[in-house]
């Protein structure tokens, strides 16, 4: 069967950051100091492993000159941004979503006529931008921007991170700094900004833990066994306000949370695995090791993939099955069926695996195909894990052949 079986991925590669923090970008060859931050609030609410966040900073133009700016915002690639306000002075511009080129003309319209208007585009899938225009000396501009992200655990805890500082950014010596870098805080430096946080947490099941390791001096209050607020006054932004929270016990949980509302109602169901799995909680497991030979592969990456695979190897019991399907630009299996996972087919598999070096193009769609295809033994629980160093191209079929 092709439904219900999960993939995991091993990338051989370096993760790169990215910029964090909310900032401004000033257009032209004004200073960054004349259109500071002079606040910040965020206000939080936290339904099971949903949050709903509404941030609203205040910025003023001491400047002796008129502005455009442009406010980027990273956040998770999982963050959906659904409202946005502006107010300068008595006058408020709220967003309306509009298809991108109507909204880039309305725009572009507004600002040759000296009007205070504002865009707000997605420019990545973890970097909203947003453009505004005609900001007057003295003008104090108050932005409010709503926006939501589902939270995943991480060994049983959930993370909630609100980016408050900006680090610095590589460049090469070569490369003058640009106007961004005099946000940076040297560490032990004082800023006149300060922010302030209000968490409320509310989830169907227990909350087991609650904590805010960023900032110690928060206040948590908790109401009930399933809801808990957290206030912070008054921080300087030198470092990300984290909180984590644990909702996992010592058995699989499950929980409702109902709400009734003006035009519709919803409901959350919420299920946590236990904090600890027993190894006879176990199920016989099958795994299926996709593992990318190609020539971008070849050398360490290769022999990076094979360690990979003999710790990963290791793991398996003896009522547990495996087997290896090698691709570049064709495919090579193991087995035409899965195997015990016995010490004589493991070293089986190594040897298989040792007789690649690595050449020829990548067709990682062709190898997930054939993968799926492999015969099942329904008795066991059957699991995909692809090694490969991600130079691969056909990404958008591979995602939705993982999807469908």
């Amino acid at each position: 069967m092709k439904r219900g079986i999960p993939l995991f991925i091993f990338l051989i590669s370096i993760a790169v950051g990215s910029e964090k923090s909310p900032y401004f970008k000033i257009e032209g060859d004004h200073e960054i100091d004349c259109f500071p931050l002079k606040s910040s609030h965020s206000a939080v609410t936290i339904t099971g492993s949903i949050a709903d966040i509404t941030l609203t900073q205040i910025y003023t133009n001491d400047g002796n000159k008129t502005i455009d700016a442009t406010y980027l915002f990273p956040a998770s690639s999982g963050a959906a941004v659904h409202g946005m306000m502006m107010k300068i002075g008595d006058r408020t511009i709220k967003a309306e979503i509009q298809e991108k080129t109507k909204a880039r003309q309305a725009f572009e319209e507004a600002k040759n006529q000296k009007k205070s208007a504002s865009l707000l585009t997605q420019k990545r899938p973890n970097l909203f931008s947003m453009e505004m225009a005609t900001i007057l000396p003295g003008d104090q501009l108050t932005l409010t921007l709503n926006y939501s992200e589902i939270l995943k655990p991480n060994s049983g805890d959930y993370e909630f991170v609100i980016p408050t500082a900006i680090g610095p950014r590589y460049r090469e010596r070569s490369t003058p700094p640009n106007s961004i870098e005099k946000h940076f805080l040297n560490e032990g430096q004082q800023t006149r900004t300060r922010f302030s946080v209000n968490v409320n947490l509310s989830s169907p099941l227990p909350i087991q833990k609650l904590a805010c390791p960023s900032h110690e001096q928060s206040t948590i209050t908790f109401k009930s066994k399933t809801s808990a607020s957290l206030d912070l006054n008054e921080a300087e932004p030198d470092r990300d306000f984290i909180i984590r929270y644990q909702l996992s016990g010592q058995k699989i949980l499950s929980g409702l949370l109902s709400h009734k509302g003006s035009e519709e109602n919803t409901f959350l169901i919420q299920l946590e695995p236990p904090r600890e799995i027993k190894p006879q909680d176990i199920p016989e497991r099958d795994f299926i090791f996709v593992i990318d030979v190609s020539g971008s592969m070849k050398g360490f990456p290769l022999n990076l993939a094979k360690d990979l695979f003999r710790e990963l190897a290791q793991e398996l019991r003896p009522e547990d099955q495996f087997n290896i399907l090698l691709f570049a630009g064709a495919n090579k299996v193991l087995s035409g069926k899965s195997l015990q996972a016995t010490d004589a087919n493991v070293d089986r598999a190594i040897n298989f695996l040792n007789s690649s070096d690595g050449t020829g193009g990548t067709r990682l769609l062709n190898a997930l195909e054939e993968a799926l295809e492999l015969p099942h033994d329904h008795d066991h629980s059957r699991s995909l894990i692809l090694i490969s160093d991600g130079y691969i191209e056909a990404e958008t079929e591979v995602f939705d052949l993982i999807k469908n």
